[in-house]
């Protein structure tokens, strides 16, 4: 992937050091791995149409982060211990898990009371980073230790907090150097499993793991994945094909599941953890609504890029969205009752083309919902068009458009709507390939109404990314499937 990117022509950007130096970088390779970049680049804030960005980061930094794009290679020596947590806050920062994989991946070793310092107060409570430290220390620290480091600041607030950590894990499995601490049995006690059947689905595929595990050494030299911030099993067997013990790789980042359905629950805890609000202003400016910051932030991973980021967008009370105001009113009664109050489908698919581009799964789903109803008409061809020319080709919805006129497309549907393929109205063909599609599938599958799968299964085009994400979403209400895919 990285030699396909590199190899494509693309347009370049770049990046300045805190000490002034700059390094040029691929844009689409950037965006390949990081979020954040991504949300700036291909979206709609400011920073789109920026060239140079600033980070964070020292010349040396810098100079290594870049060479680890291109090559997969972090140029580093043993002892640059705080060049690696720099590069890991970094990764954190922008949302680049694969660097912040490889870094966990290395050898561990004592960090010094600087770089336990720079991770408590760069890094989150729930840092993996964080927890390896305070792990390492709670069973291999000695006294003798801090005669190499001479800098004790034991009696600071934030050490303070460290050590207390230290302590209490010590406290709770016992006082450290035991030959079998949890850090260095088990990885599992790291990877978030969610249930029994997926812990014992991986078990024979991880074999050659367990046996390295028994030996005894510490847990983040013999597994890494630990601290990997593997979100399911299928998502961490996924990252052995490109072995997640040191070799370059993308892995996965999707959202919190959380956050790919609505619930009451969820927006009370939202709205409750801070009153912030920002304006959203339709694209006419006609209609302003604010709304909880913290809200958008949960269900929208491109509102969170930008407004806990340090795009322009972070400072500012209001943020234009390219909805009409009728579509902006929808929007926000969704995002606060989880309604579908729409009047047309229209609105409704204009609607999910704003769930894409802002990154809501939810509301994407909430909205194909809302239109996967027995009673349902095909989509008119003016809002084909928008569908193919605003979602890309693997959208679920373009797949279900696609699917709902093959098994139910009639000639007589075209009385009252006409499907017009002259270069005046479909000057990019876009309309006359969909029909090119719909031919094409019609021939190969034929038509069987009663079986057909845009009408089965919603779960077929709600984009889930594995059984455990539709067990821990769709599969918690009654009668929904699971895809046959995921079985």
């Amino acid at each position: 992937m990285v030699d396909q990117l590199v190899a494509t022509p693309s347009e370049t950007i770049q990046l300045c050091s805190s000490q002034g130096s700059i390094q040029t970088i691929n844009k689409e390779l950037l965006c390949y791995f990081s979020k954040y970049y991504r949300a700036a680049l291909n979206g709609r804030f400011a920073e789109a149409h920026q060239q140079l960005f600033n980070v964070d980061l020292s010349g040396q930094q810098l100079r290594v982060f870049t060479a680890w794009i291109y090559t997969g290679q972090l140029e580093l020596l043993k002892w640059n211990r705080e060049d690696r947590l720099m590069l890991y806050v970094f990764a954190d920062f922008a949302e680049i898990l694969a660097l912040r994989r490889q870094i966990m991946t290395e050898e561990g070793r004592m960090e010094r009371y600087k770089e336990v310092g720079l991770a408590i107060t760069h890094l989150p409570d729930n840092s993996p980073y964080r927890k390896r430290i305070v792990d390492h220390y709670a069973r291999h620290w000695k006294t003798a230790d801090d005669r190499y480091d001479g800098w004790h600041p034991k009696d600071d607030a934030i050490y303070r907090g460290f050590w207390y950590q230290v302590w209490d894990v010590q406290a709770q499995e016992g006082w450290f150097k035991q030959p079998k601490c949890p850090c260095c049995r088990n990885p599992c006690n790291y990877h978030e499993h969610v249930n029994e059947e997926e812990w014992e689905a991986s078990q024979e595929e991880r074999r050659t793991r367990k046996k390295a595990i028994k030996v005894g050494q510490f847990a983040y030299r013999n597994s890494p994945c630990n601290y990997n911030e593997h979100k399911t099993m299928e998502e961490w067997q996924g990252n052995q094909i490109l072995r997640c013990d040191g070799l370059f790789n993308h892995g996965s980042s999707s959202a919190d599941w959380e956050s790919h359905s609505w619930s009451p629950e969820k927006v009370c805890a939202a709205i409750t953890k801070s009153t912030e609000t920002i304006k959203l202003v339709s694209k006419t400016g006609e209609v302003a609504v604010s709304v909880h910051r913290e809200l958008l932030c949960f269900f929208s991973s491109y509102y969170r890029a930008a407004l806990k980021g340090n795009f322009s967008e972070a400072k500012t009370d209001s943020l234009v969205v390219d909805l009409s105001s009728e579509n902006l009113k929808d929007f926000v009664t969704w995002i606060y009752t989880g309604e579908i109050i729409t009047t047309t489908s229209d609105c409704d698919t204009r609607l999910y083309v704003f769930g894409d581009q802002v990154d809501i799964l939810a509301l994407r789903r909430s909205v194909f919902d809302e239109m996967h109803r027995p009673e349902s008409e095909l989509l008119p061809y003016e809002e084909i068009k928008i569908i193919l020319t605003s979602l890309p080709e693997a959208s679920a919805f373009r797949k279900w458009t696609l699917d709902s006129y093959i098994n139910h497309w009639k000639p007589e549907n075209d009385d009252t709507d006409p499907c017009l393929l002259d270069t005046v109205n479909d000057p990019e063909n876009n309309l006359a390939s969909f029909v090119y599609q719909v031919l094409r599938g019609v021939a190969n599958y034929g038509k069987d109404a009663s079986g057909c799968c845009c009408c089965q299964n919603l779960c077929d085009y709600h984009e889930h990314e594995s059984k455990e994400e539709w067990e821990a979403t769709c599969g918690q209400i009654e009668d929904m499937e699971m895809p046959e895919d995921l079985e």
